[in-house]
């Protein structure tokens, strides 16, 4: 016999219609169906659950784990287990998950941040004390073009040309020591402005030697430069050359040859001295000795050349005017010095580098030993030209006469040191632009004015009387010293 079914109390009517065990009532009766809504609360929270892991799973996992072929992870797409028949709540998505696009976010590798990576374009050193393996700029060959501001140590005229105002007596005009006197060209330093030049250095490091010995070579160029002056004067204007009246009726008293003088003559004078162009080679044999983690160190050994040379020219023409002269006679005086200088000798040097990672700071110091061979040439000439009349051309000007005019080779044993200073920035890794300070140095060098004799035998003057004594001016070879400094602006190419 069935049990009696009883209304459902007031308070179980909000149960659920799908619990699946029976439960007791208030009563004790029991109802099928009712009362059972914790079991299927457990089976929802656990549905909920199983949803949450799996797509947590999928989303949270490393990129490293998921398989680098897309077709992988398409070919088994990751679907929820089915859940029992029974129906869920409204708010459960039980749809088959999808797992993200190939392109995702979550399937690229991992990639260091760009922060994290630092571009060293210089040579890797090691720790000090061990043997760099040379990379970069200490491998191949490498090529430096660099434009050059040069000042180097200027030519000493002494006083070449003077004047003396308008009323000055003719045997005071233009004479040193007179307090009317004035020098319009010479006593000052020309030719020490600036000069422009270029570098070009290349070399090939040995791949034989292990990057440790390479062969460079070097040249350097130095435009020339030029000091000019000229006057003219139609008389009014006293324009004289002075020299020293060396006899022993004038004591070796100062006096002047009057190129335009009031009555007397009319006439110019030119003033023309050059420095010529400089040339400096040389090739080197370079060998690392020492590369630390900041310093390394080279040293050079091989053969310098240097050459300089310089001129001065002084051309003065009168035009007499006494009686003793026909009128538009002509007379030009000519004096020409010039100084040879050429340098062969055996260079030795350091090179130093304190590298960072995009720059580095060069030290360069050389030394050369070897012979300065110079050469002297002295020689004037005096022509004069009478109208309707032969024209005579004879030697010996003012200052190069008889007893001074030569042309001879002097040789001499010196050093010239030289050192430099640069800083180099890296702007890729096989190229960076430089600027830097150099000084050269040469002692016992040939200028041409310096072998000028101001004391002068007049009677040795054209048409004067050969050999007639004291022998002056005279030959005594004068040296001095020359320098440069030199601005270098450029860049070095590595490949």
């Amino acid at each position: 016999m069935k049990p009696p079914i009883l209304p459902v109390p007031t308070e179980m009517s909000t149960r659920s219609a799908y619990s699946a065990r029976p439960v007791k009532s208030q009563e004790g009766a029991v109802f099928p169906g009712q009362g059972m809504d914790d079991a299927m609360n457990v089976r929802i929270t656990m549905s909920l659950l199983a949803v949450l892991l799996a797509g947590r799973t999928l989303w949270a996992q490393e990129p490293s784990v998921v398989p680098s072929d897309p077709s992988v992870v398409n070919s088994a797409p990751a679907v929820l287990p089915a859940l029992p028949d029974s129906p869920l709540p409204p708010n459960v998505d039980t749809s088959p998950i999808t797992p993200p696009p190939p392109d995702s976010p979550v399937l690229a590798p991992l990639a260091p941040s760009p922060q994290s990576v630092v571009w060293d374009a210089r040579p890797r050193v090691s720790p000090p004390g061990i043997v760099l393996d040379r990379v970069d700029s200490h491998t191949g060959f490498w090529t430096s073009v660099e434009y050059v501001m040069a000042f180097q140590h200027g030519m000493a005229l002494p006083p070449l040309v003077t004047t003396s105002p308008a009323g000055t007596a003719q045997n005071i005009a233009g004479v040193l020591g007179q307090s009317t006197t004035s020098v319009l060209a010479g006593q000052e330093s020309v030719n020490d402005g600036l000069r422009n030049g270029i570098h070009l250095d290349v070399g090939y490091w040995l791949p034989r030697s292990n990057n440790r010995v390479a062969v460079q070579t070097g040249f350097k160029f130095i435009g020339s430069s030029t000091y000019n002056f000229g006057a003219t004067s139609d008389g009014t204007t006293i324009l004289a050359r002075p020299f020293l009246n060396f006899t022993s009726a004038n004591n070796n008293r100062n006096d002047a040859a009057l190129i335009a003088f009031p009555g007397v003559s009319t006439g110019s004078v030119r003033v023309s001295a050059n420095l010529d162009s400089y040339y400096d080679f040389n090739v080197d044999l370079r060998e690392n000795f020492y590369a630390g983690s900041s310093w390394r160190w080279d040293s050079l050994i091989g053969y310098r050349f240097l050459r300089q040379n310089d001129r001065l020219n002084v051309t003065s023409t009168a035009f007499p005017l006494g009686a003793a002269f026909i009128p538009g006679t002509q007379i030009v005086t000519t004096d020409q010095f010039e100084a040879g200088n050429d340098f062969h000798g055996v260079e030795i040097g350091l090179i130093g580098e304190w590298r960072r990672p995009r720059w580095t700071m060069e030290i360069l110091a050389k030394i050369a030993a070897g012979q300065l061979q110079r050469r002297i040439t002295i020689g004037g000439r005096t022509t004069t030209t009478v109208p309707g009349g032969a024209t005579t051309d004879v030697a010996g000007g003012l200052l190069a006469l008889s007893s001074n005019t030569l042309d001879a080779g002097i040789t001499e044993y010196t050093a010239v040191p030289e050192f430099g200073l640069n800083a180099k920035f890296d702007v890729s890794r096989n190229a960076y632009v430089q600027i830097g300070y150099n000084f050269l140095y040469i002692p016992e060098f040939a200028r041409a004015a310096e072998q000028i004799d101001l004391a002068i035998n007049p009677n040795l003057i054209p048409p004067g009387t050969p050999g007639s004594t004291p022998a002056r001016p005279q030959f005594v070879f004068q040296r001095n010293e020359m320098w440069i400094h030199a601005l270098h602006l450029g860049f070095t190419v590595h490949y």
